[in-house]
């Protein structure tokens, strides 16, 4: 009884209370989340479920093979795994679409997932492809021209997950210090130090001036050491 109490507490209802606190967070809050998810999941007759478990998981996988279709196709396909991150806080940005919606998104979804549930059977070959087809089909054909997205013709300056030269950011090598010297740092003056005999160069290189605090501590720790 404690393993299924704290399984459907954890899985069930609270993610259900967090979707209503979503759909209304001014209106809703945490506690009455709880009770409408508990009210809902009551009148849906679970039990009933319960019986026909495999025929509402046909019909449930086959819709959300159709959402993943879509979601692939959006994020690879489409924008190249860039994402217009400050607009996806503005209300009126441009996710916004057609009054918060997005039609290519519903209609590929609604057809898509009802192919696959006809097809239950083979809902995997069908929804998912069926899904993104449609999708990348009706952006480009009906939603693209009224609602621009422009990561999706930049190739820089927007957010790209995964490769971090993509996101602006240079690989920098790791800064290894050198080991100390035998000589006590008594010896040849590190690469990039500026030397009154003309030794070194008066304009070190960005890469040289990486190395030089490290060394030149670490010199003095072992000339400290000699002593």
């Amino acid at each position: 009884m404690l393993a299924q109490w704290s399984t459907n507490n954890s899985a069930n209802l609270i993610p259900a209370a967090l979707t209503f606190v979503n759909l209304a967070p001014r209106r809703i809050d945490y506690r009455i989340g709880v009770a409408l998810a508990g009210v809902v999941g009551t009148l849906c007759f679970p039990w009933e479920i319960l019986n026909n478990l495999f025929t509402f998981l046909g019909y449930c996988g086959a819709f959300l093979l159709s959402i993943g279709g879509i979601m692939v196709a959006d994020y690879y396909v489409l924008r190249g795994r860039r994402v217009n991150v400050p607009a996806l806080y503005d209300p009126q940005g441009q996710y916004r679409y057609a009054g918060g919606f997005n039609p290519a998104g519903l209609v590929a979804w609604i057809v898509a997932g009802a192919a696959a549930a006809w097809w239950s059977d083979y809902s995997v070959f069908v929804g998912f492809p069926l899904g993104a087809l449609l999708y990348l089909a009706l952006m480009k054909l009906v939603v693209l021209p009224r609602h621009p997205q422009p990561e999706m013709a930049a190739a820089e300056g927007y957010l790209a997950t995964s490769e971090g030269g993509e996101l602006g950011l240079s690989r920098r090598r790791p800064v290894h210090p050198p080991a100390p010297r035998r000589d006590g740092g008594r010896g040849r003056p590190a690469r990039g130090s500026v030397t009154r005999a003309g030794g070194g160069s008066p304009h070190p290189s960005p890469r040289d001036h990486r190395h030089e605090e490290p060394r030149a501590d670490k010199e003095q720790e072992a000339a400290e050491a000699a002593r």
